[in-house]
């Protein structure tokens, strides 16, 4: 533990595994609470029995899926109102490294909390060896998982979108925190081990590419949020911006190509776009 700085987590459950109370099992003694909020529908009871049996764990059932935002929300709030200084946001899916939490800390306090938005693990996908130089450095955008978090600048900047309600929920926040003078930092010695759909890499165009081969809801929440940042934030952030529209191309390309349920996906790519320009947010719901 840290004695002069209290750290809670948060992790985000959805119908979770013997396995993803493991993956909670390899950071819980790095934090001094965990909120374990459940967005299953009908949660098993010999989890929730698990989880309850967890001294540092609180257990907060939604028994509903309320999306990824929403949750950490909970969880946020949950650590400013008992105190806490910094929040480790986890999925159920990710693997903690031994030493992760303290090497985010070490890059947190280098710079400190009025700097500091959000201090990034490296991910690790599959067994695809790591390679970076410098030990703290600035990056555009992290994704959710191993990240510390700055309760401090998520009370000045505001909560995840609940709206997004799950993809680029954590690329519009990270964006969020930089346009509040707050810095993205990862830290090259903390190794998170991340899964990320049933991923496949594939050759497109001279070009190696990994694909998730998400359902096609994903397509549907991926398009509809990823348009309406774009139009957000490309003003400010034009590097994280420069090759949106090739990837959009790249994608849809290898969606045809590879992936299966091709015209479901690319039908929820269109109704995602086209809710994205009528304003329409929040959870999916199928019209006619």
């Amino acid at each position: 533990m840290h004695p002069d700085i209290k750290i809670a987590a948060t992790v985000v459950l959805y119908n979770p595994s013997q396995e993803h109370l493991q993956n909670i099992a390899a950071y819980i003694d790095s934090v001094d609470i965990l909120y374990a909020v459940d967005n299953s529908e009908n949660p098993s009871a010999q989890t929730v029995t698990s989880l309850q049996s967890m001294p540092t764990v609180r257990y907060v059932c939604n028994r509903d899926n309320l999306g990824i935002a929403r949750a950490l929300n909970i969880g946020a709030e949950q650590a400013i109102a008992d105190g806490y200084d910094l929040l480790l946001t986890m999925d159920q899916d990710s693997t903690a490294t031994p030493g992760m939490v303290d090497a985010l800390l070490s890059c947190f306090e280098r710079f400190g909390r009025n700097e500091v938005g959000i201090v990034s693990p490296c991910h690790q996908l599959g067994e695809a060896k790591i390679q970076h130089s410098g030990d703290c450095v600035d990056i555009e955008v992290a994704m959710a998982s191993g990240n510390l978090l700055n309760l401090t600048a998520f009370k000045a900047t505001g909560p995840f979108r609940d709206d997004y309600f799950i993809d680029y929920v954590d690329h519009e926040y990270c964006l969020r925190l930089r346009q509040h003078g707050y810095r993205i930092i990862r830290a090259n010695t903390a190794v998170l081990h991340h899964r990320l759909g049933a991923m496949t890499w594939h050759r497109l165009l001279h070009k190696q590419i990994k694909l998730g081969n998400h359902p096609p809801i994903r397509r549907y929440y991926g398009y509809r949020n990823l348009f309406h940042l774009h139009r957000q934030y490309k003003g400010e952030f034009p590097v994280y911006f420069r090759y949106f529209y090739r990837e959009i191309f790249q994608e849809i390309g290898a969606v045809l190509l590879f992936e299966e349920q091709k015209l479901e996906k690319l039908r929820m790519m269109l109704r995602g776009y086209m809710d994205y320009r009528r304003g329409v947010f929040g959870k999916y719901r199928e019209r006619s």
